[in-house]
């Protein structure tokens, strides 16, 4: 370890030099030392110590460890794809427990918060919260098929569009009965290190229009997107997100309905989560009893149940679908 001499004993903080840091490996530092590796790090262990020991009497700097509803979404949706593509069960479990965190320690009487900290949630949630959450959530949905997940991005959609669109389209930082809402209200229409609201709120509602056949959440994208126009032509680099949104309203959206139990889906389940597929939507049709919460959301599975009690995939595009597919070959050439 290697830092400058510089510390100011009045205020008992380093000025003017490095952080303490490892300038080479230690396998490196162990040979101009003379020694085994496993040797110095046993040593820098007890340095570390003394370092650690010695720094717990200066003030300590501040440490930011609130929750955040937005964020929370982003992850929730990376971790579920990952967690799929990856057949990481640590994935999708960290995206579960965090989805059931913020449904309900962030979320009062059914509206969500933004901020958690010390056991305790406040802020109403703003535009990106339920457009990120939403998004998460359906991600979600897609990994693990628990119809819960689904039912509420639908909730959240739908508050999204009472709570934040306005008459020109557009989504709006703050709700609309926000008690605190600036005197002039805001949106943010550009993506940079996370998507606008705007662009994801497009995205999710285009996507959730899709799967249960809401016309009107595909409206609602349409307008978001439609309100962006001229930016979108003008500079196109500054809304990627917004762009993803767009492709799902022009360009060809597929549907696949894998009807069987969840034993026996598996295995079409693996090849569809394995593949690139940016325009489709997966939905997981259980029979009998395990199967209504699912029905009650997604319109168009009706009849679309397994065959000769076999797994059976129905590939759709724009809900006219194929014939049905219980050969996991079949399925791969179908899916192109």
């Amino acid at each position: 370890m290697e830092a400058g001499n510089y510390f100011d004993e009045a205020s008992h903080e380093r000025t003017g030099a490095n952080i303490l840091h490892l300038p080479r490996s230690v396998a490196d530092s162990a040979k101009a030392r003379g020694l085994e590796p496993e040797a110095l790090q046993r040593l820098m262990f007890e340095w570390r110590g003394k370092l650690f020991d010695r720094r717990g009497g200066r003030v300590r700097p501040l440490l930011d460890d609130k929750v955040l509803a937005d964020w929370n979404g982003l992850m929730i949706g990376a971790l579920a794809r990952a967690g799929a593509v990856l057949h990481e069960p640590r994935y999708l479990q960290a995206a579960r427990e965090a989805a059931e965190f913020v449904l309900t320690k962030m979320t009062q009487d059914g509206r969500l918060l933004h901020r958690y900290r010390k056991a305790t949630a406040g802020i109403p949630a703003f535009a990106e919260d339920y457009a990120f959450v939403a998004n998460g959530l359906l991600q979600l949905y897609q990994a693990d098929f628990n119809p819960r997940w689904l039912a509420e991005a639908d909730r959240l959609a739908a508050e999204l569009l009472r709570l934040f669109q306005r008459d020109n389209g557009l989504l709006y930082t703050q709700a609309s009965d926000d008690p605190d809402a600036m005197i002039a209200p805001n949106t943010n229409l550009f993506d940079g290190a996370i998507p606008s609201a705007n662009s994801a709120g497009a995205y999710a509602l285009a996507r959730l229009g899709a799967l249960l056949q809401k016309q009107a959440y595909t409206d609602a994208a349409a307008k978001i997107l439609k309100a962006l126009g001229t930016r979108l032509t003008e500079m196109a680099v500054a809304h990627n997100y917004a762009l993803l949104a767009l492709e799902w309203l022009v360009l060809p959206v597929r549907e696949v309905v894998v009807a069987g139990t969840r034993e026996q889906a598996a295995h079409m389940l693996e090849l569809l989560h394995g593949r690139f597929q940016p325009r489709t939507v997966i939905v997981l049709h259980e029979p009998g009893e395990a199967g209504e919460p699912i029905r009650k959301l997604v319109p168009f599975l009706t009849g679309q149940g397994p065959v000769e009690g076999k797994a059976t995939a129905y590939v759709c595009e724009n809900y006219t679908c194929q014939a049905p597919l219980t050969d996991l070959e079949k399925l791969k050439t179908s899916l192109g």
